[in-house]
């Protein structure tokens, strides 16, 4: 799919367009907006089909196998059975997911000879899965903390 867009500085950029044109509900004028400025404004949530295919994005990153694959692709290149082999799953599974990433945009790939490489492209989901992890963090503390003020509650009271 990406060898026409060879010339294109971001293949992501192209992902996004042929998804959004592809899709019969996504509107081609939100495709080009989209695709032209990535920053997201409340314009573009305002939209249904926006968030419709935000939500499908999102979607894509909510399974512990996938987040387990983009934990070794944000270190490094891998073909499918070196991740198979890390992430104890078969091969063909370990496909299923990459191509799920791929096609939210999250991987890239790259032949070399017969094997294919995957690998992270993109700083922001370093970013986001950061994020994520310091916020769970966060959020379990605050549960830990919350369990032992109602430990000590009780302890009073007794």
């Amino acid at each position: 799919m990406l060898s026409s867009y060879s010339s294109i500085d971001n293949p992501n950029d192209v992902e996004l367009t042929d998804h959004l044109h592809k899709s019969k509900r996504i509107d081609p004028s939100l495709a080009m907006q989209t695709s032209k400025n990535m920053e997201i404004t409340l314009h573009q949530i305002s939209n249904p089909e926006f968030r419709q295919l935000l939500a499908e994005r999102i979607r894509a990153l909510a399974d512990p196998t996938r987040i387990h694959l983009l934990h070794y692709l944000m270190q490094q290149e891998f073909c499918v059975y070196e991740l198979a082999e890390r992430v104890q799953k078969s091969q063909a599974t370990v496909s299923k997911h990459l191509a799920i990433l791929y096609r939210h945009g999250y991987i890239s790939k790259r032949k070399d000879g017969v094997q294919t490489f995957y690998y992270a492209n993109n700083e922001g989901l370093q970013f986001f899965c950061k994020y994520m992890c310091n916020s769970m963090q966060e959020h379990l503390q605050q549960i830990a903390d919350i369990g032992q003020t109602s430990v000590s509650r009780q302890e009073e009271d007794a």
